[in-house]
């Protein structure tokens, strides 16, 4: 199918009240959202209204020009994507930075137009997407911050794959084909857990959730040790390198998991032109993992029941 070659368009204020819907903090294909969605986007048959999203992190983040071909091919417009960084006295900056928005950081202008965009409800989610994600330090101070904005705001904050897969496996090749599912599973469930508890905590006050991309990780390397993922006969050649980060097939596995986070909404039968190298095959199984891992992890506050592809 064709996709348009157009970005979307911030969505106009008239609009706005389409997001209620989706509120709180959440943590990406591992991610963790404040808030449950309520009225009509719960809904799996309805188009929401495009988000105004600002994302932060490093290698480990997903790909917008992806997730905006996937809004396109399900239908949804508006949505906006910042840039996740600026110029603050001629040096390039974050956006965010640990207390520019709750007064205990001093630097000069940093964080200024986080914060104004913020004040101005003009972001819908905050998403975080660092190799570091375990370290939820700043999930407070952002998420209570931009709920008093914006009542629809939530953090996607993205529980994603582990460095040297928490094995301390730093070579990619032989050794990473060597792991074992258990391990990689109980190391991922280890640095898991206390982000869960500082999440669950936030919950309370704001409402959050989760989106696990580690454990959708987790099942793709399982399908490949079980000789059942097409195409990929060893968890090498799912990485790039030694960290590891992810390679196409991770990287689309990844941004499936964001869009059912972000949405609600399961990626299983887009369509999007991809690159040579990845079949239809795969990108179908890869939709299925993410929709099952997502709508099946209880922080990510979709449906209670996982809804499996036929």
């Amino acid at each position: 199918m064709n996709i348009p070659d157009s970005a979307p368009k911030m969505v106009p204020p008239d609009q706005l009240d389409r997001r209620t819907a989706l509120k709180g903090v959440t943590l990406g294909a591992g991610a963790v959202v404040l808030r449950p969605f309520v009225g009509a986007l719960a809904a799996e048959d309805k188009v929401p209204a495009g988000l105004r999203v600002q994302p932060q992190g490093n290698s480990w983040s997903f790909s917008v020009g992806r997730l905006r071909a996937l809004e396109a091919a399900a239908g949804i417009r508006g949505s906006e994507y910042y840039a996740p960084s600026e110029v603050v006295e001629g040096k390039p900056r974050p956006v965010y930075l640990p207390g520019c928005l709750n007064g205990t950081r001093k630097g000069s202008g940093e964080g200024a137009t986080l914060k104004a965009r913020l004040e101005a409800g003009k972001i819908d989610v905050f998403s975080y997407t660092h190799s570091g994600w375990h370290e939820t330090d700043i999930a407070g101070e952002v998420a209570a911050f931009g709920f008093t904005h914006n009542k629809s705001f939530r953090v996607l904050w993205q529980a994603g794959w582990m460095v040297h897969d928490g094995l301390g496996v730093s070579k990619n090749g032989p050794a990473r084909d060597a792991v074992k599912i258990a391990d990689l599973r109980a190391a991922l469930d280890k640095a898991r857990k206390p982000v869960e508890e500082k999440i669950g905590a936030i919950n309370k006050k704001l409402g959050q959730r989760v989106v696990p991309v580690g454990d959708a990780f987790v099942k793709m390397r399982r399908m490949v040790v079980g000789g059942t993922f097409p195409g990929v006969t060893k968890q090498s050649e799912l990485f790039n390198d030694d960290m590891p980060h992810q390679g196409r097939l991770g990287s689309l596995l990844q941004d499936y998991c964001v869009f059912a986070a972000l949405y609600h909404k399961s990626p299983v039968g887009l369509e999007l032109k991809l690159d040579k190298e990845t079949t239809p095959e795969q990108s179908g199984v890869l939709q299925k993992i993410a929709w099952e891992t997502v709508s099946g992890y209880p922080l990510a506050c979709l449906p209670k029941e996982p809804r499996k592809e036929k």
